[in-house]
C-alpha cells in the first residue's frame, strides 16, 4: 500500500528529528500529530492533537518538527490528509 509506505517514511523522519533533541530523546511522551504534506514533499503544517502532558516537551516537539525541511519523496497522489501519526518516545528510561 503506497499510503502506508509513505506514512512509514514520514514517521521515520519525524522520529529522527525528535531523536536529535537531547531532552526529547530522554523524555517519556505519547501524542498524535497531524501532518499536511505539499506535493513537493515539504511539510505544509502540523498540529499536535492533544498534549504530551508537558508544555515544555510539546514546545520541543514543535521545534523539532519545524527542522524537517522536506521528505525524500513526495506524497502519493490522492494521499488523504492530514496524515495522523502516533508518536511515542524512544526512551528506555536510562
Amino acid at each position: 500500500d503506497k499510503f502506508a509506505w509513505f506514512t512509514g517514511l514520514l514517521k521515520g523522519q519525524i522520529e529522527n528529528a525528535l531523536a536529535k533533541d537531547k531532552e526529547l530523546a530522554k523524555g517519556d511522551y505519547r501524542l498524535v500529530v497531524k501532518v499536511w504534506i505539499a506535493q513537493n514533499g515539504k511539510i505544509d503544517r502540523f498540529e499536535l492533537e492533544g498534549s504530551s502532558g508537558n508544555s515544555e516537551i510539546d514546545g520541543l516537539i514543535k521545534t523539532a518538527l519545524n527542522t524537517i525541511s522536506s521528505l525524500s519523496e513526495p506524497p502519493p497522489e490522492q494521499m488523504p490528509q492530514p496524515v495522523k501519526l502516533r508518536i511515542t518516545s524512544r526512551s528506555t528510561g536510562a
